[in-house]
């Protein structure tokens, strides 16, 4: 049977959508903190912005709460420290933004919002890599 030209393209379209989701189960996007689990992601599964050379490689973790809220009973105080999480902390969305004059449609603007974004190439914790923060 000679493949057409449908057939040939509905075959590459599902090697294409395979091959990433395979090559992101290579990576390992979970990681320990001194507050528990944090779930990234494989930063080659989004459009990079820039032209970064080994894109690919990159692992990105969002919204990290390095410290509790400042609002509420913490507001006008020293940051405290963050509470510990028992499951895993889903880190694949930027976290909230600090309430400041600009506003916009694209972030959430709480006070909740001291956390870090963070972006690695490292493949373990005794690489000597640089992170982006």
């Amino acid at each position: 049977m000679k493949p057409t030209l449908v057939s040939s393209l509905s075959s590459s379209a599902l090697l294409f959508g395979l091959v990433p989701a395979a090559a992101a189960a290579l990576h390992s996007t979970v990681i320990e903190t001194k507050y528990g689990p944090v779930q990234g992601y494989p930063a080659f599964n989004s459009t990079p912005t820039v032209n970064l050379t080994h894109w690919k490689d990159i692992t990105v973790w969002k919204g990290i709460p390095f410290a509790a809220t400042t609002g509420g009973q913490n507001r006008w105080k020293a940051p405290q420290p963050a509470s510990p999480w028992n499951t895993t902390l889903d880190a694949r969305s930027f976290g909230n933004v600090c309430p400041s004059a600009v506003s916009g449609n694209d972030y959430t603007i709480d006070e909740n919002c001291l956390n870090l974004n963070i972006w690695s190439a490292a493949k373990s914790r005794h690489s000597k890599l640089p992170v982006v923060m």
